[in-house]
């Protein structure tokens, strides 16, 4: 028998104590959860047809093909061609219809391509008759240009006139062509002005026309090329300034 302290025996007592308290007032551990039951897989059923569901199905298929066939040959019957020889006679008939078809063939090709070449004759005589107008418009204005000819200055500017009004009031030979189609020998029928060229000394003078003049005389040319005949002048130059604003406007169109 060993002999222990009072305080020993107190210090376990006490450890004892604890002990039992500790564990009446812990909780139970928790239970570990189980999964739910799955129900069980069912495998499909597959329905087998039985014997004399086969020997019915194919039994009404045998009598439905044999009524199909009675009614409805599967094979046609092929209809082999008459062989049949012609007549002398008949032989002569096809081959004078044979000629009369080819015949009536060369016919119908030679009236068309006489009608194709009477149209062309007239298309190109229609056209050497225009060629011919045109030839003569052009030669008798090219002879009235000669008939109203001035080779020589007809006015003269005033020196003090600004260089803003001379061009507003006149134009050049250059740009009476650029302007108005006018070529050197037919703005020289129009009453005209030689200036000395101010640009360098020495050079060639410059020919001036008055502006109203050189309208006028592109407006005839245009009247007297289109052909148009008026016995008036001032509605032939009428006519000719509708006829060259359309020109302008489908240029510019």
């Amino acid at each position: 028998m060993t002999n222990t302290s009072p305080a020993i025996a107190k210090g376990k007592a006490r450890a004892d104590d604890n002990d039992a308290s500790s564990s009446s007032t812990s909780r139970p551990p928790p239970r570990p959860r189980t999964p739910p039951p799955q129900p069980p897989v069912q495998q499909p059923i597959c329905a087998t047809p039985s014997s004399s569901t086969v020997l019915a199905t194919s039994s009404s298929k045998r009598k439905r093909q044999t009524r199909i066939d009675y009614y409805f040959g599967s094979k046609k019957q092929r209809i082999s061609p008459i062989a049949f020889e012609l007549s002398p006679e008949e032989k002569k008939d096809v081959k004078a219809l044979y000629e009369d078809i080819k015949k009536e063939e060369r016919e119908a090709k030679k009236a068309e391509r006489k009608v194709n070449q009477q149209l062309k004759r007239e298309t190109e005589d229609a056209a050497a008759r225009e060629r011919q107008k045109k030839t003569r418009r052009r030669q008798n204005w090219n002879i009235w240009c000669e008939r109203n000819a001035k080779p020589k200055a007809t006015f003269e500017i005033p020196e003090n006139l600004p260089r803003g009004e001379l061009w507003a009031m006149h134009r050049s030979i250059t740009m009476c062509e650029k302007e108005f189609g006018l070529r050197r020998t037919e703005v020289f029928c129009l009453e005209h002005c030689c200036k000395p060229n101010w640009r360098t000394e020495g050079d060639t003078d410059i020919t001036l026309f008055r502006m109203d003049d050189v309208q006028k005389l592109a407006w005839r040319k245009e009247a007297m090329l289109a052909g148009v005949e008026c016995s008036n002048e001032e509605d032939l130059i009428a006519e000719g300034r509708l006829l060259f604003l359309q020109k302008q406007m489908a240029k510019e169109g």
